[in-house]
Order: C-alpha cells, then structure tokens, then sequence
C-alpha cells in the first residue's frame, strides 16, 4: 500500500486530495500546520504533499517575513526533512501568482517571475530555494520534487476570492461586469487532485520540475457570473462601465488588486503537463460549478 503524507490536510485542497487519496488506497497521514515532521513520519512516505501554507486570503494582517518563514523557509525545511528521510517525491503547490496578476499570452512555466504582492513574493523565494536545494542535492538520496503553480482553484468547500464571486452572483442585483471579457484561467479542484495523483504515479523520473495546470476553460469573468447564474436559472443582468473608470474608482478605494482579477486577463500554457504525463481535466467546469452549487446548498 503507498503511502503518502499530506500537510493542510485539513485545509480546502488537502481535504478533496486526502478523500482522493484513500478512494485509491493509499495510507494517509495528515498534518496540520504547526505538527512537527518526525523522521519517524516522514521515512515511511513514498510521497509528501505539502500544502500548508499561510495565504492571501488568510493572512490578514501578516506581514511579509512571516509568509517568508511560512511559505519559503519552513518550505525548504520540510523539503529537506523529506529528502533526509528518505521519501520518493516531494510535492509543493506554489501559485500562478509567482508570474504576476496578469498577462497578455498564457503563462508557461520558463517566464520570468513578476511577483505582485506579499504573498506572491514568498511563494517565489520558496521555489527559488526548492530548485536550489534540489540541484545541491543531485548526487545525493534525494526525493523527487515537482512545483505545482494552480491559478485560482475552486470546488465544494471553496472560500476567499471565489466564494466571494459566488455571493455576487448569486444575489438578485445586476452586476457591473459586462466589460469583463479578459480570458482567465481556473482550476477545479477535481482537476487539481487528478493532476497531483497523476503526477505522482508517473513512473517517469524527472529532474526538479515546475508545473502549469487549469481547467480547459479559460473564461472570463464574465462569462464565469453568467454560468453561475444559469445555475439558479437567472439571466446574467450584467451592465457595462468603462473598465478605466472602474479601476480609478477602485484605486481610490484601496482595491486595484480586486479590480485586476475582475478585469485583467491572465491566461496558463499548461501544454507541457499534458504532453509529458498524458494528463487531461477530469472534469468540465461546468461540472465543477454545479459541485460546488450543490455543497452550497446543502451547508
């Protein structure tokens, strides 16, 4: 039986990868954020999934050095932990974020890093020690790493920026995103987990590799409210303002970022995770949107 251990397992991702994991047969431990990683733990894993992470979205009020310590130091700790124990794979998810809030073409994974933010800023060092540590480590045991950058990922139990999106679109009001037609990529967390599984059951192995995944879909705002309405058999009822107008309005208010992920384009290349694994979504988002309505429901 494999097995594998997964930090945030408590967390969004870490729960659907966890329930994933075991429907397959493998023996899971989960660790919380603050659980020490015993040699003990980490020597009898073929896989580590570390997840945890201090974001965004739950940060309030952390300031730069400690998302630093969180997500680029303690990173590398437990990276080294793994290798040092003898696990066979190290898998981090790092985060689209690393290349910036948006792009004119899809984002591959050899441009160059353009972090916009705290957050942003510590998942970058955190890569940047993982590929140093790993090129140290070449002759030496070492765990196989792959660095997963997901765009903005959603699903059943989904919180933060998209639950948000969610709220909007579900209410009655008409919306002012009709000029919201900038193509963005979106990962369902069904399609997150059958990518990581898939990952670690390639028995190809690679040097330390970074990897784009998303949806098929590469829709718009726009387009994303008028498919969450349909849910609910509402029409879209969105109207249009001048994008620059929003923005300057958003500015004034603190929340260009905000405005950036309604209106600025921000396309993924995930070619190469498809050519070198043979990996596809498994769902549609479609699909996905209608989980995530039916756990909305039922909370």
């Amino acid at each position: 039986m494999p097995a594998a251990l997964v930090t945030g397992a408590s967390g969004f991702v870490g729960v659907h990868l966890v329930q994933a994991l075991e429907q397959q047969g493998w023996q899971v431990h989960k660790i919380g954020r603050h659980t020490d990683l015993g040699q003990y733990q980490l020597s009898h894993q073929d896989v580590v999934f570390h997840l945890a992470a201090l974001a965004h979205a739950g940060a309030q009020g952390a300031d730069e050095a400690a998302m630093m310590n969180v997500n680029a130091q303690q990173t590398l700790d437990r990276f080294e932990q793994a290798c040092s124990a003898g696990a066979g794979h190290f898998v981090w998810l790092s985060s689209i974020k690393v290349l910036g809030d948006s792009s004119a073409r899809a984002l591959t994974p050899e441009d160059p890093y353009a972090p916009g933010d705290s957050y942003a800023r510590s998942k970058v060092r955190g890569e940047e020690l993982l590929l140093a540590a790993a090129k140290d480590r070449h002759t030496q045991a070492s765990a196989e790493l792959s660095i997963v950058r997901p765009p903005l990922v959603y699903g059943p139990g989904v919180s933060a920026n998209f639950l948000n999106l969610w709220h909007a679109a579900m209410s009655p009001w008409p919306l002012p995103l009709g000029a919201a037609d900038a193509p963005r990529a979106w990962l369902g967390v069904d399609n997150l987990v059958s990518f990581l599984l898939t990952r670690v059951a390639s028995q190809t192995q690679m040097p330390a590799t970074i990897w784009h995944v998303c949806d098929d879909e590469q829709a718009s705002v726009r387009e994303m409210v008028t498919n969450l309405r349909s849910l609910v058999n509402r029409n879209a009822n969105l109207w249009t303002l001048p994008v620059g107008l929003v923005k300057t309005a958003a500015a004034l208010l603190g929340k260009s970022g905000a405005a950036g992920r309604l209106f600025d384009p921000l396309p993924v290349d995930d070619s190469q995770s498809r050519q070198l694994l043979s990996w596809s979504p498994a769902v549609t988002q479609q699909q996905q949107l209608e989980k995530v309505h039916t756990w909305y429901q039922q909370r």
